[in-house]
This record gives C-alpha cells, structure tokens and sequence, in this order.
C-alpha cells in the first residue's frame, strides 16, 4: 500500500496496531508522539459558507537523534490538520515557508535556500493544474509566502486525500520529515449509507529513514535500511515496531492513507493477536459497492 487511501469500517470493542550527526539547538517545532502511546486524532478544518480559509507555515526542526523533521503548522500551533471540504467548495490556503535552514560549510555562505524550497500538491484530488491551484511548479522559497485558491469541482468524488509537498528534488526528503497532511471531501454516506453517522477516525500512516542508514560510512550491515514508521506522529520504529494504540468502544469509520514516501505496507487489525476482518467501504476516494 503506497501512496493510497481507504476508509474502513470496524466493528471491533478494543484494537491495537501493530542528517547524522545535526542535533537541535532548540526544540523542534515538529513535535511527535511517544512509541507505545495512543493515537490521537489530527486538528480538523472544516468549510463554512462553501470557503475553508487556512494559513499554515512550513516548519522544520532536528529531532533528538539527528534526523530532520518537517510539518505544516497552523497560527494556533496545530501540525498538519486534516482539512475537510465538499464539492463546490473552495479551498484559499497561504503558505508562508518558514524553514529552518542549516548551516552547510560545503556551500558557498553556508546557504542552502535552494535545497529548502517547498510548494503544496492535493494528492488524489480533481482540480485544476493551472498556477494558483493545484501546480507543482510553484517555488516558495524560504521567507516567502502564497497563497492557493482552489475551486473543488461540484462533481468531486467524496474521499480521503492527502497533501504534501511536491517541489522537484524535496519531495521524499520532505515526507520522510513527516510533511503531510489529509483532507476529506464529504459525501461518502450517500454512496454507502452504511458509513452514515458512524464515529470517524482519520489515520495517516508515515515513513521515516533511520539516522544509521543515511550514514554512509558504516557497512550495509550497520546501516540497514529499514524504515520506522509512524501513525498520526506516534512512532512505530524498525526492527520490533512498537504498536500505536487505538481504543474503540463502537463500530467506527477509519478513514486510514499512506502519507509517506517509500514504504510498502499490508495492513491488518489485531485483536488479543488475532486479525480480524474489516469491512472495505472505499478505495482511493472510489466507494467500494457492499
């Protein structure tokens, strides 16, 4: 499972799932959850009067173990809201980069602007690839700011989509930060009434390279690159993977995406160690007939 989207419905009581070297000089403004904690769900934005009007700022930090962090944060200090839209509406989102550029004593000033460079693509969605919209050429450069109106189509499939940086050459370095978020458009009831008024939970699963593999002095036998993973910033790491924790006390709707970059994942429910069967109600934004 790469790069998709579905949404789930469960009908379980309890569940559970299973730049060496640079150190912060301060606190990271991507913060992230604790292994073994319990997954909590992401800030939602949601459409009012057919606008949903959002600025978030592109942040970065290092993380305790050497590792570049990534994130979009709202003025409220929420990280990577799930934003949630209908067809019709539009969608205005200012972006001001605000990345943290490291020093490089390679480069000339020890300036790598160029390497920090970020946009925004809606990944999934039907909209318009003209600039203003939904245009991966859009350059913003650290300092700068612009702002995307996007008008979503009256006959937008209801879904779970994601948003993610896509400027050419900072794409997977930006995922693996954890620069990603998820966006809802409304409506799937109407195809499968069986979803209406469930309790929804929305889950982004990310990936993440360990500081040991980017280090390329060490033996491929040291530096294995396996993959940690995370589940709403929860960290599930390589090799044991520590499950994220997800309590229910009802049937609910998981609307669940891969919002990273390399890893390959089959997922599967555990209850007490057994997998369960789960009921599939769409597919990348696509119902799936009952």
């Amino acid at each position: 499972m790469t790069g998709q989207s579905a949404a789930l419905v469960l009908v379980l009581g309890i569940c559970c799932w299973g730049c060496p070297g640079c150190r912060a000089a301060a606190v990271s403004p991507c913060q992230r959850g604790a292994k073994g904690a319990a997954i909590r769900e992401p800030v939602q934005l949601t459409s009012s009067s057919k606008l949903l009007d959002v600025k978030f700022q592109f942040r970065s930090g290092y993380a305790s173990d050497g590792t570049m962090q990534y994130c979009f944060i709202t003025d409220d200090g929420s990280q990577s809201p799930t934003l949630i839209v209908s067809p019709g509406d539009h969608l205005r989102l200012k972006l001001t980069n605000n990345v943290t550029i490291p020093y490089n004593p390679s480069v000339v000033g020890g300036d790598w602007t160029a390497d920090y460079t970020t946009n925004l693509h809606f990944h999934g969605m039907f909209l318009s690839p003209s600039p203003g919209q939904d245009f991966v050429f859009t350059a913003i450069s650290p300092g700068q700011s612009f702002t995307y109106d996007i008008d979503i189509p009256a006959d937008h499939p209801s879904g779970l989509y994601w948003y993610h940086p896509q400027y050419y050459g900072r794409v997977a370095g930006s995922l693996f930060g954890g620069a990603s978020g998820l966006i809802i458009v409304q409506g799937l009831e109407q195809a499968r009434p069986d979803t209406a008024g469930l309790p929804v939970r929305t889950i982004a699963i990310r990936d993440q390279h360990r500081p040991q593999s980017m280090n390329f002095s060490l033996p491929p036998s040291v530096a294995d690159d396996g993959l940690d993973l995370s589940i709403n910033f929860v960290p599930v790491a390589y090799p044991d993977y520590t499950p994220a924790l997800a309590v229910m006390m009802s049937t609910e709707l998981w609307r669940v995406a891969h919002a990273g970059a390399d890893a390959v994942l089959d997922l599967q429910l555990l209850f007490d160690g057994v997998p369960q069967t789960l009921l599939l109600a769409a597919l990348d934004g696509v119902p799936v007939a009952t």
